[in-house]
C-alpha cells in the first residue's frame, strides 16, 4: 500500500509507491507524446506550486459551498447503505474519488458509528481498472459489496469504462461485483448514488495532490509495473506545508447533520449527446478525448492540461472563480456559450 496524507483510517491506497523511481516527464514533452498516441497513464509530471490565489480561491469554494457537499455526502451515504448495507467496501478511483470516499466513510461512523473499510484503486481510461486491487479487495472481504465513487461526471468516459471492465472481471473470474457508482456532482446523468445532478464546484477539483493525499494521478507504465503489481503513483512530499487535504475533509465532516440530506434526484436522460453533437457543428476541429465537459473537468484540464478556450453559461456565476482565474492565469479564451446541462465546458488544443 502507498502512504499518503490522510489519516490512516481514513483512506488506503492499493497503489505501487513509483516515488524516486519514475522520471518526471516535461509539461509539454508529455503533450506532444499523447498527440502521438501515448496513454497519458505512462508517464508523470512533476506538479508545481500552486499559486497563493488559487488556495484562496479553494478555501473559499469550500467555505460557500461545505453546507451543500455534506448534504451531498449524507444523501450518497444514506442511498449506499439503504442498496447495500452494512457489509459495504468503499472503493474510491483514485484520486479525484479518494476524498470523496473519506467523507462518504466519515460521515457513515458519524451517523451509525459504522467504520467501512475504504480503498482507492486506480482506473485509467482505455486501459482498465487494476485487477490486482480488485483481487486484493476480494480477498480481503470476501463477502463484502463494492461501490465506486468519485468526485463529478463530465462525459462520462470513466462510468463506462467502469461498467466495461467490471462486466469483464465477473465474466472472467466468476464474480458478481456491483458496477454502480457513487459522485457528488452527476450532470452526466450516469451516476447510480449521487448528491446533486447539476453542475456544480466540487471544491476539490480546484487542487491537485494537495486535497488527495499528496498522491499524484495513477501511472501505469509497463517499465516499472508487473503483471502482479497494482497500478503506480508517486507522492509530493515536497507540498506537506501545503497539503489541505484534511482540512478539507475536516470543514466537511463540521457541516455533517443527521437528517440533513438531499431529495434524490430524478434520474433523466444524460446530456452528453446531445452537447457533443452542438460542439462538433459549432467547433468541427474539437476532438471528443479532447472536449471536457463540466466545472470539474475543466479545472482539472486548466491545471493540467492545453486548453484552447473555455465556454461557460454564466460568467458571474461564483462557481467559476477557479475556471476563470485558470483561463486568465494561462491566457485562454473565455466565450459565452450555451453549454446546456453543464455550467462550463473546455476545449483541448
Amino acid at each position: 500500500m502507498m502512504k499518503s496524507s490522510f489519516r490512516d483510517d481514513d483512506c488506503f491506497f492499493l497503489l505501487k509507491d513509483l516515488t524516486g523511481i519514475i522520471p518526471f516527464t516535461p509539461f509539454d514533452e508529455k503533450e506532444s507524446l499523447i498527440a502521438e498516441g501515448h496513454s497519458y497513464s505512462e508517464m508523470i509530471t512533476e506538479e508545481e506550486p500552486l499559486p497563493m490565489e488559487i488556495n484562496d480561491i479553494f478555501k473559499s469554494m469550500v467555505s460557500l459551498h461545505a453546507s451543500d457537499i455534506a448534504r451531498y455526502v449524507a444523501t450518497v451515504s444514506e442511498e449506499i447503505l439503504r442498496r447495500f448495507g452494512e457489509n459495504v467496501v468503499i472503493v474510491s478511483l483514485a484520486r479525484a474519488g479518494s476524498p470523496v470516499g473519506a467523507l462518504i466513510r466519515r460521515y457513515i461512523i458519524f451517523k451509525y458509528n459504522i467504520p467501512l473499510p475504504h480503498y482507492s484503486i486506480s482506473i485509467i481510461r482505455g486501459r482498465g481498472i487494476d485487477r490486482n486491487a480488485l483481487n486484493y479487495i476480494l480477498r480481503r472481504h470476501p463477502q463484502g459489496r463494492m461501490v465506486f465513487v468519485d468526485g463529478w461526471t463530465g462525459k462520462g468516459s470513466i462510468s463506462s469504462e467502469l461498467k466495461k471492465d467490471i462486466k469483464a472481471y465477473n465474466s472472467d473470474c466468476g464474480t458478481s461485483i456491483s458496477d454502480c457508482l457513487a459522485v457528488l456532482a452527476d450532470p452526466a446523468h450516469v451516476a447510480e448514488f449521487v448528491g446533486t445532478r447539476n453542475d456544480v464546484c466540487i471544491p476539490n477539483a480546484c487542487l491537485n495532490s494537495t486535497v488527495s493525499g499528496l498522491v499524484s494521478r495513477t501511472i501505469l507504465n509497463n517499465s516499472y509495473i508487473g503483471p502482479n503489481d497494482f497500478h503506480g503513483a508517486v507522492r509530493y512530499d515536497n507540498f506537506r506545508e501545503d497539503d489541505m487535504t484534511n482540512f478539507f475533509l475536516s470543514a466537511i465532516e463540521h457541516c455533517f447533520s443527521r437528517d440533513n440530506i438531499c431529495p434524490n434526484s430524478i434520474q433523466g436522460e444524460s446530456p452528453v449527446g446531445e452537447v457533443i453533437e452542438r460542439l462538433a457543428r459549432d467547433f468541427p476541429l474539437a476532438n471528443i478525448n479532447k472536449v471536457k465537459l463540466s466545472i470539474g473537468e475543466s479545472s482539472r484540464a486548466l491545471i493540467r492540461r492545453k486548453p484552447y478556450i473555455v465556454l461557460v453559461k454564466n460568467p458571474s456565476n461564483r462557481d467559476l472563480s477557479f475556471v476563470l482565474f485558470m483561463a486568465k492565469k494561462r491566457g485562454v479564451e473565455v466565450r459565452q456559450y450555451d453549454t446546456m446541462n453543464y455550467e462550463c465546458i473546455t476545449l483541448l488544443k
